[in-house]
């Protein structure tokens, strides 16, 4: 298995140099043949040139597509950047509102709190009146009794 493994790696690096050797001469062909596009495509005699003008068509045609698909992604991102930036903005909106009503609602308990003191003074008040106007009615009338 060792040796069969050492045989694959060696017929994968000769495909990775014909492929690296194919590429160069596709690129060597751009670089030859940027502007003359239009009369080497008439020219019969060049058949290796059709095969790489064909393979750079090719090229410039996925890059055409890939990059199409790079523009309508990076406008989904900005819709998307937008729609964050507006909920953080609502989100800020709704936590200074919640904030807002806790305080008020802290308010309205503490004046709570301060009238059910005031109240049960009053009430406080209110009973010791009682008793007093009571004792005051009493002493009346041990006064009238005793005379």
């Amino acid at each position: 298995t060792n040796n069969a493994e050492k045989v694959e790696i060696e017929r994968l690096k000769m495909l990775i140099f014909e492929k690296d050797s194919e590429l160069a001469a596709v690129k060597a062909s751009m670089n030859d043949t940027d502007g003359l596009n239009d009369t080497e495509d008439n020219d019969s005699d060049g058949e290796g040139t059709g095969d790489s003008n064909d393979k750079v068509k090719a090229a410039e045609a996925k890059v055409r597509k890939l990059t199409e698909i790079l523009r309508i992604k990076d406008t989904q991102l900005e819709e998307k950047q937008k729609e964050v930036s507006t909920l953080a903005s609502e989100l800020s909106s709704a936590q200074k509102s919640l904030e807002d009503t806790k305080a008020k609602l802290a308010e309205t308990l503490l004046e709570l709190e301060e009238s059910k003191q005031k109240y049960e003074s009053a009430q406080g008040q209110e009973e010791q009146g009682d008793a007093q106007s009571q004792i005051v009615s009493l002493s009346s009338e041990l006064k009238t009794e005793k005379n």
